[in-house]
């Protein structure tokens, strides 16, 4: 008897985690239809985002003409920075309002050099980021909508 509510417990925990990801999915959905209305018309793309960027404008110049640079590469660029995670936390916040996020990804061990991307939001929306970057992407995409 134990056993059976045992098991019915680990598949109702099993069923609660499925629907909370599903739920997840359709908040993120729903805000991404309220969300494109800001996104820059697709000629002026690039300086929008550079204009948002406040001073980071050839990082974002750099990850959009090389995507998936490797970060011991930024600097054959002239991006210099002995913490350039803190350029994503200091820019993402400007351009998400805007449909596009920069991330970073594994490109072989953590401790080695990640890979950059400049993405749209729905596209980042389906790739394997960091929770920390979904849910600042998720809370940025919920101020823009309020505004």
């Amino acid at each position: 008897m134990i056993t059976e509510n045992r098991k019915a417990g680990d598949n109702l925990g099993g069923s609660t985690s499925f629907l909370l990801q599903q739920l997840k999915r359709q908040h993120e959905a729903l805000l991404m239809a309220n969300y494109t209305k800001n996104t820059p018309k697709k000629e002026n793309q690039m300086q929008t985002l550079v204009n948002n960027s406040k001073g980071y404008g050839n990082w974002l110049t750099v990850i959009a003409s090389n995507e998936g640079i490797l970060t011991h590469q930024l600097e054959a660029f002239g991006l210099k920075s002995n913490n350039a995670h803190n350029m994503t936390q200091f820019v993402n916040p400007r351009i998400i309002p805007l449909g596009y996020v920069v991330a970073k990804t594994v490109h072989t061990k953590p401790n080695e050099s990640w890979s950059w991307h400049l993405w749209p939001i729905g596209h980042a929306l389906k790739q394997p980021i960091s929770d920390t970057l979904r849910s600042t992407i998720v809370t940025n995409m919920e101020a823009a909508n309020d505004e």
